[in-house]
């Protein structure tokens, strides 16, 4: 399966902004009470294609940048995507 989702890869001390917004559509889902699990397991699957084995340490950036910057519910996306990461690296 393809999916249109993209992150662009940058350094671990600065992750992009467009990578800090793209948690914006999952939480506006689960706030709308839409299940986002089949979309985050997606991401979770491209990130790991696009960074293989630093996948999960790429991801746990981005979720403490959220934190961070106060921004919870992103966080809580990151961590989501993260779980998954990890799954996918048992399975």
């Amino acid at each position: 399966m393809q999916s249109n989702i993209l992150i662009t890869k940058s350094s671990s001390k600065n992750i992009n902004s467009k990578n800090l917004e793209s948690a914006d559509i999952f939480v506006e889902m689960e706030n709308m009470g839409i299940d986002s699990t089949p979309f985050i397991e997606i991401a979770a699957i491209d990130i790991k294609n696009q960074f293989g084995d630093a996948a999960f340490k790429y991801s746990n950036e981005i979720e403490q940048n959220f934190i961070d910057r106060g921004d919870l519910s992103s966080a809580s996306i990151w961590a989501k995507i993260s779980a998954h990461l990890c799954e996918i690296k048992i399975n």
